[in-house]
């Protein structure tokens, strides 16, 4: 009798374990080495690496496989892997593309580009101007700098340094401003009380703040193709205003893959506002840029991938519309991002 009730007692036990441990969505996932799927944490597959079957025990290995050539991935839960860069005509290869790592480039002997995600090289400064001479050569990531001859200290366009009647003037001119700044911090707090008051007082007189009709208004297509806005509900949020107007058709890893990859080609300055509003913290967001310290394109593909980590079943893809569409900066890029999301198949209209 106790050989017959040992069986269940152990499989009631092991189900009261994965109800209470494994389905709060990405709720005990370590998101440094695991991955939410299929109420489930699995762990990541090892970079150079993409996932053929994802784990059916919770935090285990599933089954990886190699990147196929002109491929590669880092750590990662992805049934595909990522397209090699091509180094461009005005760039030279460091270092190939190998799998686990994308492909390094860097400007030509004689060009420089100073941004991280280098668009374009520049031509190095080959001569500084009548009167100054070379201080520090051209760099892969800076220009020449010129200065004053014997000084040591880069010009900014002037042609004579500091001398010492200016360092005398300096004495007397910077206490004066460090005391005029402290008085104009005083003046723009109290303003700012004033404000809030003032603000406050308005507020509680009619009831609500006045909102921008930018931001509760949303594009909805009718039975005849006829786009208009509608104010937001107020017990309707926007991302329930996009579940009810589209439907996600591709809803692999490939599908979410390429809908992380048409985010950050529309969204560029206000990305970490964008994570921001996703609800990532700030050490999410540096841990993500710590990871790839060189390459923005792979910082920003890390942090939606703690993002969907951490929401588990509640990272949507309309909860990333809604975010853009609240953002007045990003407003009018959401009917682009909806058309490039119908054109590679990953969401469609639902029928009228």
């Amino acid at each position: 009798m106790a050989s017959a009730a040992a069986p269940v007692m152990k499989k009631l036990a092991s189900t009261l374990l994965s109800s209470e441990n494994d389905r709060a969505p990405g709720g005990t996932c370590d998101l440094k080495n695991e991955y939410w799927h299929d109420d489930r944490c699995c762990l990541y597959c090892l970079p150079g690496t993409r996932v053929l079957k994802h784990c059916t025990i919770p935090h285990t290995l599933g089954s990886c496989e190699g990147c196929p050539p002109g491929e590669y991935a880092l750590k990662n839960g992805l049934e595909t892997c990522r397209q090699c860069a091509q180094c461009r005509e005005d760039q030279e290869m460091v270092r190939p593309c190998l799998g686990s790592m994308n492909t390094k480039c860097q400007c030509k002997e004689g060009y420089y580009c100073a941004s991280p995600d280098c668009e374009m090289c520049q031509r190095c400064t080959e001569r500084c101007p009548e009167g100054m001479e070379i201080l520090q050569g051209c760099t892969r990531t800076a220009d020449t700098e010129c200065g004053a001859p014997g000084t040591g200290i880069p010009s900014r366009g002037d042609s004579t340094p500091v001398r010492g009647d200016l360092q005398d003037w300096t004495v007397i001119l910077v206490p004066s401003g460090i005391i005029l700044v402290f008085i104009l911090c005083i003046v723009i707090f109290c303003l700012y009380i004033w404000y809030k008051k003032k603000q406050k007082s308005s507020l509680d007189k009619d009831g609500r703040r006045s909102m921008d009709e930018n931001s509760l208004c949303i594009l909805i297509e009718d039975a005849d193709n006829r786009v208009f806005t509608s104010p937001e509900s107020r017990n309707q949020s926007l991302e329930m205003d996009f579940d009810e107007l589209y439907t996600v058709k591709d809803d692999t890893e490939r599908g979410r893959s390429k809908s992380f990859d048409i985010f950050q080609h529309h969204i560029h300055e206000e990305w970490d506002e964008f994570v921001q509003n996703l609800e990532l913290d700030k050490n999410e967001i540096i841990m993500a840029k710590e990871k790839h310290p060189h390459n923005p394109g792979e910082q920003k593909f890390e942090m939606l991938l703690t993002w969907r980590n951490k929401l588990g079943r509640a990272a949507s893809l309309f909860k990333l519309l809604a975010t853009a569409h609240k953002m007045p900066a990003t407003t009018k890029r959401v009917q682009n991002i909806l058309n490039e999301l119908i054109d590679e198949g990953i969401i469609c209209k639902r029928e009228t």
